[in-house]
């Protein structure tokens, strides 16, 4: 394919080992550091004002804009789109505090005070930085991209690249094509933008960059005019996107509607709408597609007949190898664990919901004494969004409490306990997506020497037992994936059915970097949905992307700035901010200084 290569650019080599040759340094300027203190701000969420719901004059005026200007929107050139979301995603950079603000006013304030919500803000301005590159250069983003035949897929190495070199010099970031399909880019894309679709997006409640990477893979990906349907869990961002996005809405291309499901019954089913999005369960789906008709029974058809995508949750996974981990590695894997559940509260589809480990394996205990160490010093959070905390007192009515620790350190009114649930058979896991603060973890029956007997049943498990096929992380030493072999690829890798694979990280940095696909594994229709049926994020807009692999470094050097502990994270996230919205040497530097203090 034009514009990629088997071997990687010079400069991108030079500057990785740049990376690493200042390594002991880097580390030796952390150690003479003095430590940041930072007083606990724990703060209760709030209840936010509602918006007033969308008038269906308004809405019938807003869908009439919206479709005399999609045939603009359409052949409107791509640099001056590129032009257009360069403003949305300065005006990220103005608000973002702001912003961060409302999110924990709504949700909580625990261990990093607003650092966990202005990191989301973050990866909004990442994901707007990689699409106005595409839309800038075309394939000339290719430049740094490597390929690699796998049996029968194609394997491209998509990041680090540039700059970010200095960044993410030891991480790795991959995707794989589906098997016997060239690697073409941006085919599937072109056919939709030529049918100047109006889109309705139904955003998800979660979180701000799920809605924010919707709106730009729906306008400047797809070159669809859209209409954005807040939740109304997280309404009160409104006024921030409106800010945001002013020049789309001053175009015509870009609406908002608020509002419960009455106002979604609409828009799914006005006849100015021609394709629909949604991030959300598969019971919403359901709703909209096949409303109270039996989905697989009789023949039944779909209640609708636009072309509907969806990105929805699972049960995510955590496989871990058993090996000759040191002491300091499994402190790091189950910080990194319990930062991968403790995020939003559990509110995550990529929160999660299950560890895998060998029962026969002699760190087994602990391993476990450590999750159980930094789940108790994890800060109790309130299960905010509508429905959690009956989904957790179920869980915890369902519980053996033999197995059942309730853990984490009490702080604000409302707050629970991480449940964990430990030594469980395979059959004994509840798979399904529990959305709030649960974690379960299974103890397979396999000879603690047999690899790759291990890896195949845990592959298994992960395929056959949790419900979903969106994103699971594995934890495997070098050591481990060189005695597997070509087991490592072909039987874990490529044998797991997800959409979206970790590797020695929990998986909130592979949502954040857009040049990886974000979606479920390919196949789903639509009588059987499980994580749905799109592939979003994929800046680079390869066509027949099958999944999508992170690997990275254990341990992470700086510390990883998605850890629910870490230190200096607001100062972190406002110069991530300036070095994503402009990147350069200096504002580098200072990313850099700041995160050795994390």
């Amino acid at each position: 394919m034009e514009g990629v290569s088997r071997h990687r650019r010079w400069s991108d080599r030079a500057l990785c080992l740049a990376f690493r040759a200042s390594k002991p340094m880097l580390k030796l300027m952390r150690a003479v550091m003095p430590a940041v203190k930072e007083e606990a701000r724990w703060k209760p969420p709030e209840a936010m004002e509602e918006r007033k719901p969308t008038s269906r004059a308004e809405l019938e005026a807003s869908l009439d804009t919206l479709a005399a200007n999609r045939s603009m929107w359409s052949k409107k050139g791509d640099q001056d789109k590129a032009v257009l979301l360069q403003t949305c995603m300065n005006n990220i950079v103005q608000v973002m505090e702001e912003a961060a603000a409302l999110g924990h006013r709504a949700k909580g304030q625990y261990e990093v005070g607003l650092a966990e919500e202005m990191f989301a803000w973050v990866t909004c301005i990442l994901f707007a930085k990689e699409t106005i590159q595409f839309l800038k250069e075309g394939r000339g983003c290719l430049k740094g991209v490597t390929c690699r035949q796998v049996g029968k897929q194609t394997v491209c190495t998509v990041l680090p690249t540039g700059l970010d070199c200095m960044l993410y010099a030891e991480y790795l970031g991959e995707v794989w094509l589906e098997p016997e399909q060239p690697p073409t880019v941006g085919e599937k894309a072109r056919k939709v933008q030529e049918r100047e679709e109006l889109a309705l997006i139904l955003g998800a409640g979660n979180q701000i960059p799920v809605i924010f990477g919707d709106v730009i893979h729906k306008l400047f990906v797809e070159s669809s005019v859209s209409m954005l349907k807040f939740s109304p869990v997280n309404c009160y961002n409104g006024a921030v996107m409106e800010k945001i996005f002013e020049p789309l809405l001053n175009l015509g291309v870009l609406k908002f509607a608020y509002g419960g499901s009455d106002v979604g019954k609409v828009l799914v089913g006005h006849e100015k709408v021609d394709a629909i999005h949604l991030t959300g369960s598969e019971a919403t789906f359901n709703a909209i597609v096949w409303g109270d008709k039996p989905r697989q029974e009789g023949g039944s058809s779909p209640i609708i007949d636009k072309r509907i995508t969806a990105e929805l949750g699972g049960c995510t996974p955590y496989i871990i190898f058993p090996g000759g981990w040191t002491s300091a590695q499994l402190d790091y894997i189950a910080r990194q664990i319990v930062a991968g559940k403790v995020h939003n509260s559990g509110h995550n589809c990529l929160s999660a919901e299950v560890v895998v480990t060998c029962r026969a394996w002699k760190q087994r205990e602990e391993f476990l004494e450590r999750l159980e160490h930094h789940f108790d010093l994890a800060a109790q959070r309130v299960p905010y969004y509508p429905g959690s905390l009956e989904k957790y007192n179920a869980f915890k009515r369902a519980c053996n409490p033999a197995h059942l620790k309730e853990l984490g350190k009490k702080g604000v009114n409302g707050a629970v306990p991480w449940l964990l649930v430990e030594n469980l058979g395979a059959k004994d896991v509840d798979g399904t997506e529990h959305w709030c603060g649960v974690l379960q973890e299974v103890a397979l029956d396999v000879q603690v020497n047999d690899m790759e007997g291990y890896g195949k049943a845990a592959v298994q498990f992960a395929n056959e037992s949790c419900a979903g096929q969106l994103s699971c992380s594995v934890w495997a030493s070098k050591k481990t994936q060189v005695r597997l072999g070509s087991a490592w690829e072909r039987d874990i890798i490529a044998g797991l059915r997800y959409g979206s694979i970790s590797v020695n990280t929990c998986i909130l940095p592979a949502f954040g970097f857009s040049r990886l696909g974000w979606g479920a594994y390919p196949g789903n229709g639509i009588a059987d949905i499980g994580s749905g049926n799109a592939m979003i994020h994929n800046s680079l807009r390869f066509d027949h992307l099958q999944k999508s692999v992170l690997y990275c470094p254990l341990p992470v050097f700086p510390t990883a700035i998605w850890l629910h502990d870490a230190k200096n994270g607001e100062n972190i996230a406002k110069l991530a901010a300036k070095y994503f919205a402009d990147p350069n040497i200096g504002a580098l530097a200072q990313l850099a200084f700041a995160n050795l203090r994390a």
